[in-house]
């Protein structure tokens, strides 16, 4: 949900990146042109771990980003609240994100099965 709009997911990409585990959506299925995505990151020794974003560092302990063609929320612009989980079960990616954007935009997502490629 971005908003009060609930965004269908059609995209979905998730791996390690250095070390952070980084989950890509989006509604779009063509990965070379997602032109609206939202990627979460957190630090693998934060993994299960509930991160309140106003306790824990933006851009170091947890990354959030959301663009589409009308807007985009840049990775330095911390929440305003909100948590973000984020945990590995196997080649499974858990992931519960429910923040308010920097600007109050609602920004929820929540799936218990998203692949780790």
């Amino acid at each position: 949900q971005f908003g009060e709009e609930q965004i269908p997911i059609n995209f979905v990409q998730s791996y390690n990146e250095e070390d952070m585990l980084l989950v890509i959506l989006s509604p779009l299925t063509d990965p070379s042109n997602l032109t609206t995505s939202a990627i979460f990151c957190v630090k693998n020794e934060l993994l299960g771990v509930e991160l309140d974003v106003e306790r824990y560092f933006c851009n170091d302990d947890y990354v959030i980003v959301y663009e589409d063609p009308q807007c985009y929320y840049a990775p330095f612009r911390r929440p305003q609240s909100g948590t973000i989980k984020m945990q590995k079960s196997g080649d499974i990616v858990i992931l519960d994100v429910a923040v308010e954007l920097f600007d109050g935009t609602p920004l929820r997502y929540k799936s218990e099965a998203l692949p780790l490629k």
